[in-house]
């Protein structure tokens, strides 16, 4: 379990920013957004050291949470591939969005 001061010290470094989308908290309701990120997972690599985590918002946690990594990739690499997976989910999602929310007006109208 990662301590309370670890988890402080991580968002602190971080700016109270998600690392892969950016998303801050700005006030309490925004903080409880956010949560701590393994960068490498840890079913890879039970390792809670500050290296190997980062503030993420809960959204971005979801979306990588099942990916996997070579453990001999850099931090900075893995970083960047969740940062795209997170990119391409949220293209997804706002496209799917746009559509149904085309439909709604039309129906409505």
């Amino acid at each position: 379990m990662i301590s309370v001061q670890m988890i402080d010290k991580v968002m602190s470094r971080d700016l109270f920013k998600c690392i892969y989308c950016d998303f801050q908290a700005r006030d309490l309701n925004t903080w409880m957004q956010l949560t701590i990120d393994h960068i490498f997972p840890r079913h890879q690599r039970l390792n809670d050291d500050e290296e190997n985590l980062a503030t993420c918002c809960s959204s971005c946690n979801s979306i990588t949470s099942r990916m996997k990594f070579d453990l001999n990739e850099k931090r900075e690499i893995i970083i960047e591939k969740k940062k795209e997976t997170v990119k391409g989910h949220l293209k997804s999602v706002s496209d799917r969005w746009i559509k149904l929310s085309e439909k709604y007006i039309q129906s409505a109208a």
